[in-house]
């Protein structure tokens, strides 16, 4: 059985689980945020690295030329130029050694700065031989072989280097940057899918705890209305619902034992105001009947007179016995209960049924232990008294019967067992109500009337058929009577 989750704590999960998707949305769009800057922050430092790396380059061509124009040109300027851009080279120099983040671009960016460390050197040291009077072919060897075969080459060398490490950076970026644009990708199916998961569970969640306990439930209501025969609403969803549907199906069943009791009052107080009328309006032409036929009694009748005379006095006796038993069925009965031993309720039923125990030479055997109930014992022994007068008469002569008395779960029961053909009804109430006897005395009330006695005590009446023959009577009573019954 799957568990009892209340509607709250079902609303709370799944509040939970959207403020959920909410965080992981956030987390992923941050994050996706903060790499995109980071990405974008990179690529501005590779676009400044590669921009100056290029002016140092340009600014030491200057720097040569400016040395070339001084040594043989003799431009008074150029050693000026000379050193201005010189210090535009330093600046630089040190704008590469602050983007210098990784190991390998800040070794480089050091042996940059170094090759042209040693091209100035050279160059202020061509400089110096030139005031020194070295002769111009001199110098023009010195400034083709050892500075631009030798340290510029150099510096070339380094700044080729620099750049591989600039390009390789800006491969790793590019890499980076489609990884970013897959994770961009991933980070919003991901929410789109969990969303679409949660949308789709939240569906079935409702319509399996809410909308369809409710439709049930709606749907009872409906057939109640329409006055069709009841039925249960299944007691499922969650907690406050099976509270409710607990409480609409015992309303349920109340309400339709009230409308049995209420149908079957009505029943008995239609029928009770009019068998009295009906009663007197027979009873009166039998008292005629019955009078002239005892005044027709002669001893000077043929015997054949006189057995229809005794004849019609039987079955106006007969007539008036069941009329008396039909109005005692219909009466209210009103229990005056009290403590009663279910033992002596028997015994006092065989007692009073002693005269027909002797003539079918019947034994009768009591057995199990004594049982003690709130009942009214008056009562109980016309119901059972009528009930084991119906097992003799359907037992044959030197048969036995038996009565087992039990106790269990705050139930006294007595199982009249006789033996024999069965019951001459069918099983159920159908079978209990009033109806036409084959007993020659008998009103067909015997059986309706004991049923109506254990009703009144909250009890029942059953008749089965033991696989051995003949019929079991089962009387259920409660021990203690609910209050109001009796007094």
């Amino acid at each position: 059985m799957q568990p009892v989750r209340s509607l709250s704590r079902t609303l709370l999960i799944q509040s939970s689980a959207f403020l959920f998707l909410i965080l992981i949305s956030g987390a992923t769009g941050l994050g996706l945020i903060v790499l995109q800057y980071e990405s974008d922050s990179r690529a501005t430092e590779l676009d400044r690295v590669i921009e100056t790396i290029h002016e140092l380059r340009g600014d030491l061509y200057r720097q040569l030329k400016e040395l070339f124009d001084y040594v043989f040109i003799g431009d008074p300027n150029a050693l000026a130029e000379f050193e201005e851009v010189g210090h535009g080279i330093d600046a630089n120099l040190a704008t590469l050694v602050s983007l210098a983040h990784d190991q390998a671009f800040a070794t480089e960016v050091a042996e940059l700065n170094a090759a042209y460390t040693a091209v100035r050197a050279r160059a202020r040291t061509i400089m110096n031989q030139t005031h020194a009077g070295f002769a111009p072919n001199e110098l023009l060897d010195l400034f083709e072989t050892s500075l631009e075969k030798g340290d510029v080459l150099n510096y070339e060398r380094a700044f080729q280097a620099t750049g591989a490490v600039v390009e390789a950076a800006q491969v790793d970026l590019r890499r980076r940057a489609a990884l970013y644009r897959q994770l961009s990708l991933a980070g919003l199916a991901i929410p789109l899918v969990v969303g679409l998961g949660l949308l789709l569970a939240s569906r079935a969640l409702l319509r399996q705890r809410i909308a369809a306990p409710v439709s049930a439930l709606l749907g009872a209501i409906e057939v109640y209305k329409g006055g069709r025969p009841a039925l249960s609403v299944p007691e499922t969803g969650p907690a406050e619902f099976l509270r409710l549907q607990e409480a609409f199906n015992r309303m349920a069943a109340q309400l339709e034992a009230s409308q049995d009791a209420l149908l079957r009052s009505e029943m008995q107080a239609t029928t009770g105001a009019l068998v009295p009328i009906i009663a007197h309006n027979i009873r009166n032409p039998l008292a005629s009947i019955r009078a002239t036929a005892q005044l027709m009694q002669d001893p000077g009748l043929s015997e054949e007179q006189r057995g229809s005379l005794a004849a019609i006095l039987r079955t106006v006796d007969r007539l008036d016995g069941w009329i008396s038993q039909f109005l005692t069925y219909l009466n209210p009965l009103s229990p005056n209960v009290g403590r009663t031993a279910m033992a002596a309720v028997a015994d006092s039923a065989v007692q009073l049924l002693g005269h027909k125990l002797q003539e079918k030479r019947i034994a009768v055997r009591r057995h199990g232990a004594d049982a003690t109930l709130t009942a009214d014992q008056n009562l109980l022994e016309q119901a059972v008294c009528g009930l084991l007068s119906n097992a003799i008469d359907a037992s044959p002569p030197g048969a036995e019967i038996v009565l087992e008395i039990a106790e269990q779960d705050g139930e006294a029961t007595l199982a009249i067992q006789d033996s024999g053909p069965g019951m001459p009804f069918p099983e159920g109430p159908s079978g209990m109500m009033p109806g036409p006897t084959t007993k020659a005395l008998g009103g067909g009330l015997g059986v309706p009337f004991a049923r109506k006695i254990c009703e009144i005590h909250g009890g029942s009446l059953e008749f089965r058929q033991p696989a051995a023959g003949g019929t079991l009577v089962l009387i259920r009573l409660p021990k203690s009577q609910p209050a109001g019954v009796g007094g």
